[in-house]
């Protein structure tokens, strides 16, 4: 069962379960779980095993897709990103890079580095870390 978010318009985020978190809130986790590399691939490897939808452990396009719309609902990124992600060939591009032996799909060891690499660019792209000036 995925627990999607929804905006309330006003900074903050509407869960699944009744609550409201704050955008901040939202950035905060986001940010903790990506600074948490061994947690990521445990979270990527749970992942992987809910979106594999033939089971043949290996993670192709439309799983890889059902997944990131998931993803970007769980943090509140626009659904038109997913769909320009997905008509650039961005999401494409993802799966080449990381499929190493080249099958057309991911297997679950390089899934989870394809998916750390797409937190860190939900990261730059929608939750940069602030700049500090002295």
């Amino acid at each position: 069962t995925h627990t999607h978010t929804q905006s309330n318009g006003v900074g903050g985020v509407r869960t699944g379960g009744g609550g409201m978190v704050s955008i901040q809130e939202v950035r905060r986790r986001f940010l903790h779980l990506v600074g948490n590399r061994h947690y990521v691939r445990a979270v990527a490897r749970e992942a992987f095993d809910v979106f594999d939808s033939d089971r043949d452990g290996r993670m192709q396009y439309n799983d890889l897709r059902a997944l990131v719309s998931d993803l970007f609902a769980h943090f509140h990124v626009p659904s038109a990103e997913l769909h320009a992600i997905d008509s650039d060939g961005s999401l494409f591009a993802l799966l080449r890079k990381y499929d190493i032996h080249m099958t057309g799909s991911l297997s679950k060891d390089e899934f989870c580095e394809a998916f750390y690499y797409l937190l860190l660019l939900v990261r730059d792209e929608f939750f940069p870390p602030k700049l500090r000036f002295s």
